[in-house]
């Protein structure tokens, strides 16, 4: 009943040959062992779409906008939706700016926010336009998007994007600006179409967003900043596990290590055939050698 017999020391040789061939046996797991190593730690990234369910659901969004030419008394912040009341603040930037800041609630659902000029800016604004110069003294709306976030935090997001640049990406409209070159050319309402997508990232729930710029120039109208979102009823779930399980990843510890040993004992005993010389070298008496 004894499957592990064992032989006194007195009664074996150390070789060369057998120094050797353990030191590349051990290297040779070393280095298979740090592999798999490597590969248990690693995570991988799996992706789904799921069906969003946000019913009776307020998602916070927090912006920070730069115009440059334009005084924060002549400026107006305008929701389509108002769920709550926005915390919205007004600092004063260089000389002739403005840094509007704040926070709002929207529901899942289409919706429209913008800055833009007051009533009595609108006003002069036309008379201006009617005079020969007045292209010089137009509304310029030239800005700076700081920061537009869709929900209370992206830290999750931030660390998945981190890892896989090239498919998440967070806030980007986050630096965006605009600088208009000729006269006129900030006289415009700047539209940035955003479809915002509801994300999972190993369970917990983040937003998202894309966005699409267009540009209507016309000293007809009045110019505007304004953000349209459309709501993605479709999630993304971002799911990281690991490569293997432990009991697979011990499974293969054991696998390198006899599959190793093996065939380096197959190895040192076709060399000791072909050293010895006592029976031909064949396949049956190598095996019969190594039972």
């Amino acid at each position: 009943m004894d499957l592990f017999r064992s032989v006194n020391r007195e009664q074996k040789e150390g070789t060369i040959l057998g120094a050797v061939l353990t030191f590349v046996s051990l290297v040779l797991v070393a280095i298979f062992y740090s592999k798999e190593l490597k590969e248990y730690n690693q995570e991988k990234l799996t992706t789904k779409l799921y069906l969003l369910s946000l019913t009776n659901t307020l998602i916070q969004v927090e912006f920070d906008v730069i115009i440059y030419n334009i005084k924060c008394e002549h400026l107006v912040v305008v929701e389509e939706h108002k769920y709550e009341d926005m915390t919205l603040e007004k600092l004063d930037y260089e000389e002739k700016g403005c840094e509007v800041k704040g926070i709002y609630y929207m529901q899942p659902m289409d919706n429209q926010f913008s800055i833009k000029p007051d009533f009595s800016s609108s006003i002069m604004d036309l008379m201006q336009g009617a005079s020969e110069d007045g292209k010089k003294n137009r509304i310029d709306m030239s800005h700076k998007i700081v920061k537009l976030q869709f929900g209370r935090s992206v830290s999750r997001l931030t660390a998945l994007s981190e890892n896989y640049p090239d498919l998440v990406k967070i806030n980007p409209l986050d630096g965006y600006e605009y600088h208009a070159e000729q006269d006129g050319d900030g006289h415009s309402v700047f539209l940035y179409e955003l479809n915002i997508v509801g994300a999972k990232v190993n369970g917990k729930q983040e937003m998202l967003y894309h966005f699409n710029k267009n540009t209507i120039n016309s000293f007809q109208i009045q110019p505007s900043i304004t953000l349209i979102h459309d709501f993605s009823p479709i999630g993304v779930a971002y799911d990281e596990r690991r490569g293997k399980n432990f009991l697979e990843f011990l499974t293969y510890l054991f696998a390198i290590m006899g599959g190793i040993l093996a065939i380096i004992k197959f190895l040192n005993n076709m060399v000791l055939l072909c050293t010895s010389g006592r029976k031909p070298i064949t396949v049956e008496t190598v095996m019969e050698m190594s039972s």
